[in-house]
């Protein structure tokens, strides 16, 4: 039959109702991702729409909507330069949807708003796959069908309750076809989801420079910056440097990295018996660099080590990556400085720096030009000179170095890292700046060990004479407590910290609460997120099934959803031959069982009115019980509109009725 879709058919005001709901559901996560003039143009569209339930021809004047489309359509253009990419596709999309409801009168108008809705969904995991959007994205599948089931106004005698019901079987019953296309269709390299390139915009973390402050905001970050799996036990915190860019140029107030030829193969000239075997898990941040315990020994695909012992990728990470590693803790670099780089790492500003320059040359002369010595009384001066590690140093002007080593006093890493090796080189001692992170928090619920942009660190490293670079961390000398257990413990302002790295190291339990919900999300990120093809023959080899062909995936994957397929078909039937689904049914079986049970079966052809008189006849004794009922029936039946408090005061009488 074909359905009439004509203007008579005139949402009604509860199925409009749930229709903006649902509208405003898919949106409503978007409001922080899009500019605020487009959720509020999208906000008033939907408004109106429901204010104006009953006579939209003022709103839905064509020349008016085809200016304000218009408009708003030049405004997508001007705010992102382009009508093409994720940004201004969806601020387009979240427009247009809002408008559409304005012209949303009839039914056929209505099932095209879901299906858009459907659509507008799916974009949120363009922004995020993480566990809360995915549960969302659940939660506003499960009134999809509620709504579908509102605009068709045969299901008007359906109770909100047994909808719900309803909508969240179907959303069950479609989990084992999920499962089986997600385990068996064959996977390709990459991860779930293959973003545009501007959905990586706003990710933070380290830089190829440092100036003071820039380090210690990191420390107010919660952001996961990559997680490791090691083979064996880890090592102590004390050991675990994550060597990340490397900084030689120094202006007077910023350090810069400094172009560095390709190692493209393993480095020869690291000599080190303490050999370490880990995988990192590394979220995007927009960079090329990758990040390994201090000093790579191994170069992953896709990526090449420069002379700073630096990892760099191929082009700039925007998706979560897996990567083996082999690093050597006890290292020695033999290759010695050409005159290049020895001349960069004594390179200091001509100006600024004074005092410093001073100190360093007294330390110099009483160490006889010793560079050990040297070190160690730069080290005792950070230790013994009422040094403070903070996360809110005085201003430190013009001239940083000396303001900061003289007067405050007060800083954090980047302001010791960065002293020290100024030191350094006034001293005649080669010297740079390495930043990366420290540390990490051991997470016993996954077996992996968890580094937080809150794990952000600078150190410096000195060229000695047959021993190469050598670390060290002036920071260690003020807070030592920050190398072994951690940043939450080395400050005096520990309030200022967020919540989690205050609790990381109380053993409370936030803390195992926050260790829970990351184990719970690097399974997700592993197994759902990153479920690719070393996943999936992973999964198929635990399975029983090595080495499956893709061909061989397809055909499992068929057979799979066609057995889904029949047994939904069988079990269907059979439900619906055995329980009917509408509650005004389920009481009419009802009462016909009772009936039946004193050899007055209902006939297949026989409606309600013509049962009761047939009752009425064969049994004048029971006629009276069951003729009022049997009528209330065909009133609720038969009616347009039908009352939940009508349906249940119907099951009630059917319930109290006693046939002998």
């Amino acid at each position: 039959m074909k359905t009439n879709y004509s203007h008579s058919n005139t949402l009604e005001n509860d199925s409009l109702s749930w229709l903006l709901l649902l509208v405003s559901l898919v949106l409503i996560p978007h409001v922080t991702r899009i500019p605020f003039w487009i959720s509020l143009v999208a906000g008033c569209a939907l408004l109106i729409r429901a204010m104006s339930r009953i006579d939209l021809r003022r709103v839905r004047a064509r020349i008016l909507l085809t200016l304000i489309v218009m408009i708003t359509t030049a405004g997508v253009y001007f705010e992102h330069g382009t009508l093409l990419g994720l940004q201004s596709g969806v601020s387009l999309f979240v427009l247009m949807l809002s408008f559409k409801t304005l012209e949303t009168r009839n039914l056929r108008d209505g099932m095209l708003v879901t299906c858009l809705s459907c659509f507008m969904l799916i974009t949120h995991f363009f922004y995020t796959q993480s566990i809360p959007v995915t549960l969302y994205a659940i939660a506003v599948a499960v009134i999809i069908p509620m709504t579908l089931m509102q605009l068709n106004k045969r299901n008007a005698a359906l109770s909100y309750a047994y909808r719900f019901r309803f909508a969240g079987t179907m959303l069950l019953q479609s989990i084992p076809l999920m499962l089986i296309l997600f385990i068996l269709f064959p996977r390709l390299s990459g991860p779930l989801w293959a973003l545009p390139d501007d959905a990586g915009s706003g990710i933070t973390g380290l830089s190829d420079s440092m100036s003071p402050g820039q380090i210690s905001s990191l420390t107010q970050s919660d952001k996961v910056a990559f997680r490791v799996e090691f083979e064996g036990e880890p090592p102590p915190s004390s050991r675990r440097y994550w060597r990340g860019p490397v900084l030689w140029n120094f202006d007077g107030q910023t350090w810069r990295a400094h172009a560095s030829a390709p190692i493209t193969q393993a480095p020869s000239d690291i000599q080190s018996e303490d050999i370490i075997r880990y995988e990192v898990t590394l979220e995007p941040h927009g960079k090329q660099w990758l990040f390994a315990l201090d000093i790579p020994d191994s170069i992953p695909s896709d990526a090449t080590l420069n002379g700073d012992y630096q990892l760099l990728l191929n082009k700039p990470l925007e998706k979560r990556i897996k990567y083996q590693m082999v690093s050597n803790l006890d290292y020695t670099i033999g290759r010695d400085l050409n005159s290049y780089e020895r001349h960069l790492a004594l390179r200091l500003p001509k100006r600024g720096a004074a005092q410093a320059r001073q100190l360093a040359s007294e330390w110099r002369r009483n160490a006889n030009s010793d560079p050990q010595r040297t070190i160690e009384q730069a080290l005792e001066f950070f230790s013994k000179q009422n040094f403070f590690y903070t996360l809110t140093p005085q201003p430190l002007g013009r001239d940083p170095v000396d303001a900061f080593l003289f007067n405050t006093r007060e800083g954090f890493c980047e302001h010791y890292a960065s002293s020290f090796v100024v030191l350094m080189r006034a001293a005649g001692l080669p010297a740079r700046v390495v930043t990366g992170y420290s540390g990490g928090e051991w997470n016993p619920l996954g077996n992996y060990m968890l580094i937080r942009q809150a794990d952000a660190h600078a150190w410096a490293e000195v060229w000695l004479q047959n021993e190469g670079w050598v670390r060290v961390d002036p920071t260690a000398a003020v807070a030592p407590e920050r190398i072994l257990t951690g940043i939450s413990s080395a400050l005096r302002e520990n309030s200022l910290l967020p919540m989690f790295v205050r609790a990381s190291h109380a053993g409370s339990w936030l803390n195992r609460l926050n260790l829970a919900m990351d184990n719970v999300n690097f399974q997700w990120n592993a197994w759902v997120l990153s479920y690719g093809p070393d996943r999936q023959q992973a999964l198929l080899s635990w399975l029983g099934h090595d080495a499956a062909q893709w061909q061989v995936l397809i055909v499992w994957m068929v057979t799979g959803i066609s057995a889904f397929m029949v047994a939904y078909t069988l079990a269907f039937f059979w439900n619906n031959r055995i329980t009917p689904t509408d509650p005004l049914v389920r009481a009419y079986e009802r009462l016909s069982n009772k009936l039946t049970s004193v050899n007055l079966p209902r006939l297949t052809a026989e409606g309600p009115i013509e049962y009761a008189r047939r009752i009425r006849a064969a049994r004048p004794d029971i006629g009276d019980l069951v003729e009022p009922v049997l009528q209330h029936y065909a009133r609720l039946r038969y009616s347009s509109y039908k009352d939940d408090k009508e349906i249940d005061l119907l099951r009630r009488r059917i319930r109290k009725l006693r046939i002998k």
